[in-house]
C-alpha cells in the first residue's frame, strides 16, 4: 500500500507575520456610505468601500451596478479616477 501524506505535512507555517507591510495605517471601520459615482447607498450585497489607490485619505464606494458596469468614479481629495 502506498502511503498518503498531506501537503500540508511538509509545508512551513510562519507563526509570526508581521503585516506591516501591508498596513497603510488606515482605520478600515471608516467606509464609504453612498456609491462614489452615483450616489446609491451602499447597502446591497456586492457593495464595496475601499481607500482611494491615488491617496489613501479618501474611502471610495462602489455599488454593485456600477462595478459590474466599469462606471468611472472620481475621488474628491486627489481628482484619481478609477473604474
Amino acid at each position: 500500500m502506498a502511503k498518503i501524506t498531506s501537503a500540508l505535512s511538509h509545508a512551513t507555517i510562519k507563526k509570526e507575520m508581521s503585516w506591516e507591510c501591508c498596513s497603510r495605517g488606515l482605520d478600515m471601520s471608516e467606509r464609504a456610505i453612498n456609491c462614489t459615482a452615483s450616489g446609491v447607498p451602499l447597502v446591497e450585497t456586492g457593495s464595496t468601500s475601499f481607500p482611494c489607490p491615488g491617496c489613501d485619505t479618501f474611502f471610495v464606494g462602489r455599488s454593485p451596478r456600477c462595478r459590474n458596469q466599469g462606471v468611472i468614479y472620481n475621488c474628491s481629495e486627489c481628482d484619481y479616477q478609477g473604474p
